[in-house]
């Protein structure tokens, strides 16, 4: 854990490491997509507008739906310009972003599946960097798990040390240097955005419709935080039907639609079996 990766020379400006991370992953995305875009042969100029305005909406859309979550945190318009680890609402966000992302490109009768097919690898790997200052920043950590071979443990003053020692007083001291062992839920993100990312790489190569890629990764990133991600986190959801919480409830009707969508579209994208002469 690194929140601050260092302090500008005479300024006294300390760089955050989330906030860095996510400059890196919105730069990444940015030559990412567009060059995957020129690759299918669709008009970039168009694209980079897109991809503009999908990241400010969505941005804005994650902290906005965090803070209708979060009333209490709201300390005037300037709370909207705030972007902090485990201060945004992503679900909100996305949909937000992907809703504007159709409507702008659709009314230049261009297929946002085919965008999305270009901009899925690079938002996997704006995942694992977000992930990876979530990680720095000591953020979504997991809930304690004192068997787990590779548990992490944060230093003093950690979200996770202070919960610590405010709700688990009785398992370490006061005077403890770091947090007890707990899930290590942002490397877990990492795991699935590179999975996601993995399979981005292979549908591109053996793609046979129009956002294959897309729906694959959206629900390899689905089932993946839902499953292997969220329910570690230390503030994770209680079940509500069976041992699934709404997230994954929501997760799995939408991964349904979304796996429903793709084999329809893939058994149109089958050629037909050649007829007999007899």
């Amino acid at each position: 854990m690194r929140p601050i990766l260092f302090t500008f020379p005479g300024l006294d400006w300390p760089l955050q490491a989330y906030g860095f991370f996510i400059g890196v992953a919105l730069i990444a995305g940015w030559l990412i997509s567009l060059s995957l875009a020129r690759r299918d042969e669709l008009p970039v100029d168009l694209l980079g507008t897109s991809y503009v305005l999908t990241v400010a909406v969505g941005l804005f859309g994650a902290r906005a739906g965090w803070l209708l979550q979060n009333p209490d945190r709201w300390d005037g318009f300037p709370s909207l310009f705030v972007l902090q680890a485990d201060a945004l609402a992503p679900f909100v966000g996305v949909t937000l972003a992907l809703l504007v992302s159709a409507a702008h490109v659709g009314r230049r009768r261009l297929a946002p599946l085919a965008w999305w097919d270009a901009a899925a690898p690079a938002f996997a790997v704006g995942f694992v960097l977000e992930r990876i200052g979530a990680l720095m920043a000591g953020a979504a950590y997991g809930r304690y798990a004192p068997d787990l071979p590779f548990a992490i443990q944060y230093p003093v003053g950690s979200p996770a040390h202070r919960h610590h020692l405010r709700e688990l007083a009785q398992l370490m001291p006061a005077d403890a240097v770091s947090s007890l062992p707990v899930h290590p839920v942002p490397l877990y993100g990492v795991l699935v955005g590179l999975v996601g990312l993995a399979v981005c790489v292979v549908l591109r190569r053996r793609r046979r419709f129009v956002g294959q890629v897309f729906l694959a990764f959206a629900i390899v990133l689905l089932l993946g935080r839902s499953f292997l991600e969220e329910p570690f986190r230390a503030n994770a959801a209680s079940a509500v039907f069976g041992p699934f919480d709404p997230g994954q409830l929501m997760a799995v009707l939408l991964a349904a639609v979304l796996g429903g969508m793709y084999v329809s579209r893939i058994r149109r994208a089958e050629p037909e079996p050649a007829k007999s002469d007899g």
